[in-house]
């Protein structure tokens, strides 16, 4: 009874994810006037919540980050995937470079789909389960690069805390999820968001 009731909230979950994909919404429009990113705290708290690569990536590490056995430990990946987000802030700002950003940030999506796949059936029992756990937490630099390019530098403070915030909430809910739904309807739910939301871009 219990596992059909997880199989239940599962299908409901990735509907879910089907519907919000669906919304033509990126994560680079901007939340001010004429499009141009605000860079208050509370528009780096709701700018990871209406970009949608943002949103299905920083949930997609939650639910890789419940596989880690440890409270200790998921809080270890957290932390490190938000820092990684500032650092890559700090990367964007002083480096300007755009090629490939936005590319490595849809492809980090499907990273973060095969890893909650490939790390569940290892088990967390070798050297790669370490791989599928940091490999796509390093790929949450390019995120933050992006904001990096976008927002004036004199800004970033008032506006990396809120998305600072708003990202390891949203890694903590998809923690919490992934503790009650399997990877086999997590992991497809990712990608094809990732795939929808390559069609809507």
């Amino acid at each position: 009874m219990f596992k059909a009731a997880i199989t239940r909230y599962s299908a409901k979950f990735s509907l879910a994810l089907f519907a919000l994909v669906s919304t033509p919404v990126s994560a680079h429009v901007g939340h001010g006037p004429d499009g141009v990113m605000a860079t208050s705290f509370i528009s780096g708290i709701t700018h990871p919540l209406t970009g949608l690569d943002h949103l299905i990536m920083l949930l997609g590490l939650g639910f890789l980050v419940s596989q880690s056995k440890g409270i200790n430990r998921q809080l270890r990946l957290i932390t490190i995937a938000v820092f990684s987000m500032v650092v890559g802030v700090g990367l964007g700002v002083l480096s300007g470079i755009v090629i490939g950003v936005e590319s490595i940030i849809m492809t980090s999506i499907f990273v973060v789909a095969f890893a909650v796949w490939q790390n569940k059936q290892q088990q967390q029992t070798n050297v790669l389960s370490k791989i599928f756990s940091y490999g796509p937490i390093a790929l949450v630099v390019f995120h933050g690069w992006a904001h990096g390019l976008e927002a004036p530098a004199s800004q970033l403070f008032s506006f990396v805390p809120g998305m600072m915030l708003s990202a390891a909430m949203l890694m903590s809910i998809g923690c919490v999820v992934g503790r009650f739904i399997s990877a086999k309807w997590l992991s497809p739910a990712l990608a094809i968001s990732g795939v929808m939301l390559v069609l809507v871009g």
